[in-house]
């Protein structure tokens, strides 16, 4: 773990910026997948989402290692997946 010593400024300010504007793209993506899993052709948004998910476990994996944040992001984009592939409802009951 770094110290609290270890990172000066800019850096704290950057990596706090950049960790926020993260969290808030998954938060969104989140989102849109909720909404788009009660359309009726809603599956394709999940695919796009799960690649997102897939773009950013990229990134994490490329310049932070593999740690925490970047096994949360290939669970999410699994989940998205596995959701874009279940059978529609409405399929099933005609």
């Amino acid at each position: 773990m770094l110290g609290e010593n270890h990172v000066k400024p800019p850096l704290d300010g950057i990596s706090r910026a950049s960790w926020l504007i993260f969290s808030t793209e998954m938060i969104a993506v989140a989102v849109i997948a909720f909404m788009a899993s009660r359309m009726e052709r809603g599956r394709g948004i999940l695919f796009v989402c799960a690649a997102t998910m897939a773009v950013n476990a990229a990134f994490l994996v490329k310049y932070l290692g593999m740690f925490i944040g970047f096994y949360l992001t290939i669970s999410v984009m699994i989940l998205f997946l596995v959701g874009a592939l279940l059978p529609d409802k409405a399929r099933d009951q005609s």
